[in-house]
């Protein structure tokens, strides 16, 4: 029999849960930044509960998506560069040794728009 594995959770869903509004493009991806501790907790929450694995809070870390939100190239890079490592680092600082963590990263275009499609 193989042993089944426990992923965790959402990130964003539990952070507009817990009073956040996330911004257009970069949803949760400014957490990582603003909101780091409350990123920290849900991951320690997920793995308290049982999971195996945790998921970097990169859905929205790309430059692609930065640029969106109306500023330049540089910066974009920039912003999305910090929030993804501080996501790898949040997760790496929750995570116990046994823990393994998987990235995340959303579609090119929005997602959960089905005329795109």
């Amino acid at each position: 029999m193989i042993p089944f594995k426990i992923l965790d959770g959402a990130m964003g869903s539990e952070l507009i849960k817990r009073g956040l509004t996330l911004p257009k493009y970069i949803w949760s991806a400014e957490a990582n930044m603003n909101y780091s501790e409350l990123v920290l907790q849900i991951h320690r929450e997920y793995i308290d509960a049982g999971a195996d694995y945790i998921t970097t809070n990169t859905f929205r870390t790309t430059p692609r998506a930065y640029l969106k939100t109306g500023i330049n190239s540089k910066k974009a890079r920039q912003m999305a560069k910090n929030s993804l490592m501080r996501a790898v680092e949040l997760a790496k600082k929750s995570a116990l040794p046994t823990t393994k963590i998987i990235g995340s990263i959303a579609p090119l275009e929005d997602c959960y728009r089905p005329d795109l499609f």
